[in-house]
């Protein structure tokens, strides 16, 4: 994998969560950035996305947990 620094100029560290389906290794940083992103990165072509999501409200002392591949359901058993 590339280094990200070079690659997006970030001083950031990042965790790896997870591969989706289509093989794209999941990264996320350590500290949550604002706006928070995360990064798709596909070893196969050795391509990264970027991926922000704007709508987050978060507060300095607050983690963003992520979590890939889950999804909840209200529906009563």
């Amino acid at each position: 994998m590339p280094p990200l620094a070079d690659r997006f100029g970030m001083s950031y560290k990042f965790a790896f969560r997870g591969i989706l389906g289509n093989g794209e290794m999941i990264l996320t940083p350590i500290t949550t950035p604002n706006p928070f992103f995360f990064l798709c990165y596909n070893p196969e072509v050795g391509e990264f996305r970027k991926i922000v999501i704007d709508d987050i409200v978060h507060y300095s002392d607050d983690t963003i947990q992520v979590f890939f591949d889950h999804a909840e359901s209200y529906m009563v058993l």
